[in-house]
């Protein structure tokens, strides 16, 4: 993760980008306002979903997901709003919050995938780079515990290829385990 990089984007009007589905039909009055434009006895045919409907968020959703498939990412399997991509050696990876989408990983990556959401929705970029170094960090934890940079990875406490079953070994109280 070191030397990545994250843009956030806020997709416009992102609740008026979904289609009804099933041959839904929705009309609605003449909003106020545009009434001395059409007769009293006229409704209107929605044809896409507009702000205040029940399908709006729902359909945006559904639009949303069809444009991480198009863009051959997957979804987590422990996150619904985490979508993932290896290109390469290399990981790339959508977070979305409602109509906000941060896409995080190498710089070039970040870019490429950003132009391809920009290409599926009309996106404002927000002011938000982030970049994701951890050379500090690194270093402090080598310094901490004294490692070296070809030093073997500590064992893990259980041998190897053992199977673990309930019930084995001591239970630690709250302060020992922390």
């Amino acid at each position: 993760m070191a030397s990545w990089l994250a843009q956030l984007l806020d997709i416009q009007g992102a609740f008026l980008n979904g289609w009804f589905q099933n041959g839904e039909r929705l009309f609605m009055n003449v909003p106020q306002g545009f009434s001395k434009f059409y007769p009293d006895d006229v409704l209107l045919l929605l044809l896409q979903t507009i702000y205040s409907l029940k399908q709006a968020a729902m359909q945006f959703w559904c639009a949303l997901l069809a444009a991480m498939t198009d863009m051959t990412f997957k979804k987590n399997k422990a996150d619904p709003c985490l979508y993932f991509n290896w290109i390469g050696e290399f990981l790339i990876l959508w977070m979305l919050w409602v109509d906000n989408c941060l896409v995080a990983g190498p710089g070039d990556l970040v870019k490429g995938a950003k132009k391809e959401m920009m290409s599926q929705f009309e996106c404002n970029k927000l002011a938000c780079t982030i970049r994701l170094t951890q050379p500090v960090l690194l270093q402090s934890y080598t310094d901490k515990f004294q490692l070296d940079e070809h030093s073997l990875m500590p064992p893990t406490p259980a041998e190897s290829g053992s199977v673990l079953s309930k019930g084995e070994g001591t239970l630690l109280g709250k302060a020992e385990h922390k």
